[in-house]
């Protein structure tokens, strides 16, 4: 059994033997040259030797060209051709790691293989990590995974002397690190090969690279020739007759000089080699073909001239283009295969992390691919997933389509998977919601590549994967309520928009919306100075042909809100300056009923007197039957709105209802971000708490559209889809952002002050109408006598300057708003 186990060993070995002494052979007479060259340079011994560790710490010894004076093997093994004690003609010979080409002599010795973790040098071995000593007990090689990336760890001293303090304490921690792969992922010859060639086409593409464009225009002048000089051997049988071996020369530097101009025309040089394509083929054949039109109508050039007997035949013409043609795409296509084959990663990657990519569609192709190309990313994909059976058993980018969405629980019971990647940019909410509940059940982590429209609509950063958004959890798609809307540009282009509470969450994105429909002037209102800093700041960078004014103003002091929309004449009016937070409002009734409603009405009354053309206020679904003080006070905001609406034929007035806004500030998204980031526990009022949510885009997008549409002071909804249970919503975020419910425990904190169990259902179709708008509605409008409401609110005013929180709680729920007590 033992023998049958060590054969392929055996058997790698003397390939690897074989290969390395057909290395040798071929290298020999360049191994006497630079022998013979340092003798006659240093006059002395050209060979070196240091003592390092072989396997199990055997001592052995490798061979190198004595470059450098210094006794010290951590020299050698960081040289690099800046180092300034070489000369130029030493420099060249480090640049291509020809100094140790002797160390081949160790292969034959048996003390290191061709491939293998490079050896320690003698007295360093206890710098070696617990962790890592495995690699003293293998055999070791003259080349590593360092090796074909040795450059990118030693970028330190290109300009700087080696030495053994930079070898110990910087060089060698890497090189193990990358080393560590021949320990847990052992190596087959095609494998200690591929590595080989790594090292190999690593040294030759680092030099085409520092000779730039040139590299490329040589390549393809060569490619010419041997074409053109091959189309002749093959149309005579290799016995090309003296006429037209004369013709063949005469033409050759003629037909060369034309293609690459042809190529620089067509912009060619152009191309990034590592990026070429078959989108790119078309610039080839519109150069060779170019320059067979140019030789064919020379053939077929009807008048004779004393050129006759250099006109190339037929067959040449079109053997050469076929063979140039074939030679250029070659080329860059095997060196782009060189690239990403053999690409080794500049970073210790001890094993991939097992992963699955959901979707085979143009996006999942473009996760495989770089995935596949790039492997210090420290993936190992198992296989795609799609629903599509004409997919199934197929492959995309050299990775099979292994089952469908609903084989996720089966397939990772037998890959053991840790990680999938969502290439599905339009994967309906419903089958959404479905996979993170199953990745979250399975303990996957699951991330989300953006899909194109997303990148090119800026919703998203440049990048492979972003984290899943809570916005996936939503159960329902994200509206797009302004998109394409014809109606927006005549409210707000060329116009004057004031917006209260503009440093805000949802205040500052209103802006950014506005500014998109080129607005004549935007005036911010906020009373928090840092906000409005931040907000004026950005709007003025980002848009910077707008006129922007802010105004250090708070909406309750009535004369200075006047004043300052008497002087502005604001022509549209965006109202989100409120407060929001329910406990904080039961503490505070006063302020809340003086920010929340006088405020509002301060403003109402400015608006209608500057003239305003049009007045939108943001209120809450806390609004539909209070149980809080905050709820009360955006509700009489509402009928405020209504009022005014009623009086006021210049200005047209509209509220517009919000759920829970995500990510807004104090909401609890952000409050659970932290918890989690802090260790936990994740903090739950109640277990069956249920909340509605929008976007902050969806939420500053529906104000937009709701001014389109204002007229009578009408209340305006968006469907929110079905509401989502707050405890659900915890352990989703605890779960995808890598915990177990064990390592960040929930916590139930019980229902505070004013707050409700459920919030009301806002679309209800007993009590909304449809706009025309999909998934906006309004709601219906209710008598009201307004005489008797504003006396309401002179009693209301009067009982809030005692600050009572119990006596204005109770003259509130005299007042027909529907406030009743919070639940239990």
């Amino acid at each position: 059994m033992s023998g049958q186990q060590n054969q392929p060993c055996e058997r790698g070995y003397i390939l690897e033997l074989l290969v390395a002494g057909i290395g040798f052979i071929l290298s020999l007479p360049l191994f006497i040259f630079i022998a013979c060259a340092i003798t006659v340079l240093k006059r002395q011994n050209p060979f070196i030797s240091f003592p390092y560790k072989g396997k199990d710490g055997k001592p052995i010894r490798l061979v190198f060209f004595k470059v450098l004076e210094e006794q010290s093997a951590c020299a050698y093994e960081t040289l690099t051709p800046a180092d300034p004690r070489l000369s130029r003609f030493l420099a060249f010979l480090v640049s291509w790691r020809l100094e140790r080409l002797p160390n081949l002599l160790a292969v034959f010795t048996g003390s290191v293989r061709l491939v293998g973790p490079r050896p320690i040098p003698e007295g360093l071995e206890n710098r070696v990590p617990p962790d890592l000593a495995g690699i003293l007990a293998l055999t070791p090689g003259i080349i590593d995974y360092c090796s074909p990336v040795e450059t990118q760890v030693t970028v330190r001293v290109r300009r700087e002397v080696s030495n053994d303090d930079f070898f110990a304490e910087e060089f060698l921690p890497k090189r193990l690190k990358l080393n560590q792969r021949f320990l847990t992922q052992p190596l087959s010859f095609m494998g200690r090969l591929r590595l080989l060639f790594a090292f190999l086409y690593g040294l030759v593409d680092g030099h085409i690279a520092s000779v730039g464009r040139v590299g490329p225009v040589v390549f393809d002048a060569v490619v010419v020739a041997v074409a053109w000089v091959l189309s002749y051997a093959i149309r005579f049988e290799f016995s090309i007759p003296m006429p037209s071996f004369k013709q063949m020369v005469y033409l050759l530097p003629y037909v060369v000089a034309l293609q690459l101009t042809a190529n620089l025309l067509t912009g060619v040089y152009k191309i990034l080699w590592r990026y070429f394509s078959l989108y790119e083929v078309r610039r080839f054949l519109k150069s060779v073909g170019t320059v067979f039109f140019l030789l064919l109508l020379f053939r077929l050039f009807p008048v004779e001239t004393r050129l006759d007997r250099f006109r190339p035949p037929l067959s040449i013409i079109i053997v050469s283009s076929v063979f140039s043609l074939g030679g250029m795409l070659f080329g860059r296509s095997f060196r782009r295969w060189l690239h990403e084959a053999m690409f080794v990663p500049p970073s210790g990657i001890a094993e991939g992390e097992k992963a699955i990519i959901i979707g085979a569609g143009e996006n999942g192709r473009l996760v495989a691919r770089e995935v596949r190309v790039r492997p210090n990313l420290g993936l190992s994909v198992v296989g795609l997933v799609d629903d599509d059976p004409m997919k199934a058993g197929l492959e995309v980018e050299g990775f099979k389509v292994i089952g469908t969405l609903s084989d996720i629980p089966a397939l990772h019971k037998r890959y053991g998977f840790s990680r999938a990647l969502l290439a599905i940019a339009e994967l309906p909410p419903e089958k959404r919601r479905m996979l993170i509940d199953e990745c979250a059940r399975l303990g996957i982590r699951l991330l989300v590549l953006p899909g194109p429209s997303e990148l090119i609509a800026g919703k998203t950063r440049v990048a492979l994967v972003r984290e899943i958004r809570i916005e996936d959890l939503l159960g329902r798609q994200v509206r797009e309520l302004t998109k394409d809307d014809p109606l927006l540009e005549p409210v707000f282009r060329r116009k004057r928009i004031l917006v209260t509470g503009a440093g805000g969450s949802i205040g500052s994105e209103m802006c950014r919306q506005v500014c998109r429909l080129e607005p004549d002037c935007l005036i911010l209102v906020e009373k928090d100075e840092t906000n409005l800093f931040m907000i004026q700041n950005e709007i003025s960078r980002v848009f910077p042909n707008i006129h922007v004014i802010g105004k250090l103003i708070d909406i309750k002091e009535k004369d200075k809100v006047r004043g300052l929309f008497l002087s502005l004449r604001p022509q549209v009016v965006l109202h989100a300056a409120a407060y929001k937070h329910v406990p904080l409002m039961e503490e505070n009734p006063r302020e809340a009923i003086e920010n929340n409603v006088i405020g509002t009405k301060n403003v109402i009354e400015a608006s209608i007197e500057a003239g305003a053309e049009r007045f939108v206020m943001l209120s809450t679904d806390k609004a539909v039957n209070p149980t809080s003080i905050m709820g009360a006070t955006k509700r009489i905001a509402e009928l405020l709105v209504r009022m005014f609406a009623e009086k006021s034929n210049a200005t047209k007035l509209a509220s517009v209802r919000f759920g829970n806004v995500l990510g807004s500030r104090g909401s609890v998204i952000p409050l659970f971000r932290a918890q989690i980031e802090s260790g936990g526990p994740v903090t739950v009022t109640h277990p069956e708490v249920t909340r509605y949510f929008m976007t902050i885009p969806e939420a500053s997008q529906l104000v937009l559209k709701a001014a389109t549409l204002a007229n009578k002071g009408e209340v305006f909804v968006l469907d929110m889809g079905r509401p989502v249970k707050i405890l659900d919503l915890a352990k989703d975020m605890i779960r995808l952002s890598g915990y177990s419910l064990e390592e960040i425990g929930i916590k139930f904190i019980g229902l505070r002050k004013g707050e409700k169990l459920f919030e009301e259902l806002l679309v209800d179709k007993d009590k909304v109408l449809e706009t025309g708008i999909p998934k906006v509605f309004v709601a219906k409008p209710e008598l009201r006598d307004f005489g008797d409401f504003m006396a309401q609110l002179e009693g209301l005013f009067a009982v809030s300057e005692s600050g009572d929180p119990k006596k204005i709680r109770d003259f509130l729920s005299r007042m027909d708003i529907g406030l009743r007590e919070p639940d239990a």
